[in-house]
């Protein structure tokens, strides 16, 4: 895979001196990293792959900056509301939808939000707290956050 990579990173014209630590950490899947020595070719190699639009098994290739574990707290925290806001609402009479909507890191219970992402800490709306109760967001808040 590493060559098939670099075959392509060199096609697309991104010289081998913009990038090093070329290798898949994983045997299996199709992921790999590698390191770019500025800022710029990373965004130059990822514009130029994306121009391309190459394809590898019928998916595209794409590139991308990894995220911290930081960076991708507020959706974790998305994900982890979801499961009780949704055992919740099954026990509801009046039971509605609910959804995840991970670009304004939010749950939605029917149309209204839940819950949303401040400063990576999850926070309840006026909406959840009148709906499931305090305590209930306290402890739901808690758990979410305790992973």
């Amino acid at each position: 895979m590493c060559d098939f990579a670099k075959a392509k990173l060199t096609e697309a014209g991104v010289s081998p001196e913009c990038y090093s630590n070329l290798h898949s950490p994983h045997q299996k899947g199709s992921w790999l990293l590698l390191t770019f020595s500025t800022p710029k070719a990373l965004q130059d190699a990822r514009m130029a792959l994306q121009a391309r639009a190459f394809e590898c098994k019928g998916r595209k290739i794409w590139l991308d900056a990894a995220k911290t574990k930081a960076e991708l707290l507020p959706a974790r925290l998305i994900h982890r509301a979801f499961i009780p806001i949704s055992e919740q609402e099954t026990g509801k009479d009046d039971a509605k939808g609910v959804e995840t909507n991970l670009k304004g890191k939010q749950v939605k219970v029917g149309n209204e939000i839940a819950a949303y992402t401040l400063n990576s800490q999850l926070k309840w709306t006026t909406f959840a707290r009148q709906r499931y109760g305090e305590e209930t967001c306290d402890v739901l808040r808690a758990w979410a956050e305790s992973s």
